[in-house]
C-alpha cells in the first residue's frame, strides 16, 4: 500500500496579465478575533510565478496590492498556529477581491514537573510529547515534541495541535559498560508515562502535569561473540533490541577476544544482532531477569544475500523504471534498519548484509502494485520472508500489475475540517492509505485489488488514521468498498461528528 496525502499542487503554467489587482482580507483566530503579524503569502501557480508576502495588522487586515492577473494559491502563518491549507484564487486584470478570511488554529502548551520517588526534582529529563501511531499490529508511540526539564525538574512543551497526548519522562544518561554496580546502585530512572492520555483543544494549555519517575532494577548482559565458521573471536558491533514496539536498542563493540557487555538492560526478553553492514549475521532472543546474565555465547556467520527479479505483467518494465529510483526494501520485524536493493533496467536486484531474522518485502513503483511475490517458490505476498534459520537459496520473484484502482471519496457537509481515510480491511503491516482533505472530492489513485473501508471525520488529528485501533472503533459506521482491477468508483461519505469521535477517541488506551 502506499501512504497518500492530499497536498496542492504548484505546477504548470499561466499567461501573467499585465493590469494589477488587488487582494484584502484578515486573518482570524478559529473563534474569529484578529491575528495581527501574521505572515501572509500570495503564491503563484506556474514556473517563474510572483510570491508576494504581507504582515498582517493588529486586526489582522491584510492588503496585496499591483498583483498580476494569474492563479493564485493563499495562506497565512505564525508560530504558535497550526499550519493552515492553501486556498486557490484566479485574479483577473484590475480585479479586486474582499474579504477573505483565513482562520488559524492555536496550538496547545502541556506543562508539568518531574520528580523521583522522594519528590525531588530531576534536571536534564527529556520530556515527550508522543501520539498513537501504527501498522498493521505493530503500535508505537511517536515523539511530536521534546523539551529538557530544568534545574527544578520543570518543563513546558509547546507548539502542540490538538489532539490526544501520552506524556513520557525519559533519562537518557546512559552507564558505562564496565562499570560494576553495587546494591545500592542498581536501579535507575526508567522511562515513565503519565498516568492519563490528555486531550488538547486548539489553544488550550493544560499544567501541572507531575510525572514521578519509577525506578527499576538493571542487570547486565555479558558474553562471547565469535566466528560460527573459525571459531575466531567476532570484534563487530552488536546490537540488543527488546522485543517491542517501543522497545530500547543498545549497541555494544566486542573487545578483543570476543567478550561483550550491556549494562543496565531492563528485564524483558531481546534479540541479539551482529551488523549486517559489516558482512556478518546472527540472531538469538535473549531473555532478561532480575540479575545479570552471564556466559551468553553468540555465534555469526556471513550474512546472506538475496537475489530477485521484477516483473510487469503486460507491459515493459523499463518504461516505469527509466523515470524514477526504484528500490525492493526488506522490511525487519526486529525493527531494524530495513536493507534494500536497486532494481536494475532488466528487473533484476540483488538485496546485501541481510541478517537472520523476519522480513516483509516491499516495492513502491509509481502506477502499480504488487501482484504477487514469491520467494524460493513460496507466495510471500502477504507473508513473511523467514530466515531466521539461516540463509536459504531462493530467488525472490516479484510481478507489478497496472491494472490499479481509483477510488473518487466525496464528503458531504459544509465543513471543510475533517480526514478521510480509505483503508484495507485485512490489515497486515501496510501503512494505511490516507488523505487529508479541507473540502471536495479526493481521489485515491494506484490502489491494489481488495476490500476496504472508507470514513471520514471532523477535526480529528490525521494521525490516528494510522492507528488500526482507532480505525476498528468506525468499522461499522465506515462504508465498505469492494475495488477490483482498473476500477473506477465513486464514494460519499458523511464525517463523524466531533462530539461522536471524542466518545470513542475516549475508548483508546
Amino acid at each position: 500500500m502506499r501512504l497518500w496525502v492530499a497536498v496542492l499542487a504548484l505546477g504548470g503554467s499561466i499567461a501573467w496579465g499585465q493590469a494589477p489587482a488587488r487582494v484584502e482580507g484578515r486573518v482570524l483566530t478559529s473563534t474569529g478575533g484578529g491575528v495581527g503579524k501574521a505572515e501572509v503569502t500570495l503564491q503563484g501557480i506556474g514556473e517563474g510565478a510572483p510570491i508576494f508576502l504581507e504582515i498582517s495588522d493588529r486586526a489582522g487586515r491584510f492588503v496585496f496590492e499591483g498583483i498580476p492577473a494569474g492563479e493564485y494559491a493563499l495562506a497565512a502563518g505564525k508560530s504558535g498556529f497550526a499550519k493552515p491549507a492553501w486556498v486557490e484564487i484566479t485574479l483577473r486584470r484590475g480585479e479586486v477581491r474582499t474579504g477573505f478570511e483565513i482562520k488559524l488554529v492555536a496550538q496547545g502548551v502541556i506543562s508539568g514537573r518531574v520528580t523521583d520517588q522522594d519528590g525531588d526534582p530531576i534536571s536534564d529529563i527529556e520530556v515527550h510529547a508522543l501520539v498513537r501511531q501504527g501498522m498493521g499490529s505493530r503500535r508505537a508511540l511517536i515523539v511530536r515534541r521534546a523539551v529538557l526539564t530544568d534545574d527544578q525538574g520543570n518543563f513546558r512543551l509547546n507548539g502542540l495541535n490538538q489532539g490526544r497526548y501520552y506524556i513520557r519522562a525519559q533519562d537518557e544518561r546512559r552507564v558505562e559498560s564496565g562499570l560494576r554496580r553495587g546494591r545500592t546502585a542498581q536501579e535507575i530512572n526508567t522511562d515513565t508515562l503519565y498516568e492519563n492520555v490528555l486531550e488538547l483543544a486548539p489553544g488550550a494549555e493544560v499544567s501541572g502535569v507531575q510525572i514521578v519517575m519509577r525506578r527499576v532494577s538493571v542487570v547486565s548482559v555479558r558474553g562471547k561473540a565469535f566466528d560460527n565458521r573459525s571459531g575466531k573471536a567476532y570484534t563487530g558491533e552488536l546490537e540488543l533490541v527488546q522485543k517491542d514496539p517501543e522497545g530500547a536498542v543498545d549497541t555494544t563493540v566486542p573487545k578483543i577476544d570476543g567478550t561483550f557487555e550491556f549494562p543496565s538492560v531492563l528485564p524483558g526478553t531481546y534479540v541479539l544482532h551482529a551488523d549486517a553492514t559489516a558482512g556478518f549475521a546472527g540472531r538469538q532472543e535473549v531473555v532478561v531477569q532480575g540479575a545479570d546474565l552471564d556466559g551468553v555465547s553468540f555465534r555469526v556467520s556471513p550474512a546472506t544475500e538475496i537475489d530477485g527479479i521484477v516483473r510487469l505483467e503486460d507491459g515493459d518494465l523499463r518504461t516505469l523504471l527509466v523515470s524514477m529510483e526504484s528500490a525492493i526494501r526488506l522490511n525487519d520485524l526486529d525493527g531494524r534498519t530495513a536493507p534494500t536493493g536497486a532494481i536494475n533496467a532488466d528487473g533484476t536486484f540483488r538485496i546485501e548484509h541481510v541478517d537472520f531474522s523476519k522480513y516483509r518485502a516491499y516495492l513502491n513503483v509509481e502506477g502499480t502494485y504488487v501482484k504477487s511475490m514469491r520467494f524460493a517458490g513460496r507466495d510471500v505476498t502477504k507473508g513473511m520472508l523467514d530466515l531466521t534459520s539461516g540463509a536459504e537459496e531462493g530467488l525472490l520473484e516479484v510481478i507489478l500489475s497496472q491494472k490499479t484502482a481509483e477510488v473518487t471519496v466525496a464528503v458531504r457537509g459544509d465543513n471543510a475540517d475533517f480526514v478521510v481515510a480509505i483503508w484495507p480491511k485485512e490489515i497486515v503491516d501496510d501503512p494505511v492509505l490516507t488523505f487529508i482533505g479541507t473540502g471536495g472530492d479526493l481521489q485515491a489513485t494506484g490502489l491494489a485489488p481488495g476490500d476496504y473501508f472508507v470514513a471520514a471525520w471532523e477535526g480529528i488529528d490525521p494521525v490516528l488514521t494510522y492507528d488500526p485501533e482507532f480505525l476498528a472503533l468506525f468499522e461499522r459506521n465506515a462504508d465498505s468498498v469492494i475495488v477490483r482491477e482498473s476500477a473506477r468508483l465513486t464514494v460519499e461519505v458523511t464525517p463523524v461528528p466531533k462530539d461522536k469521535v471524542a466518545v470513542e477517541i475516549a475508548k483508546l488506551p
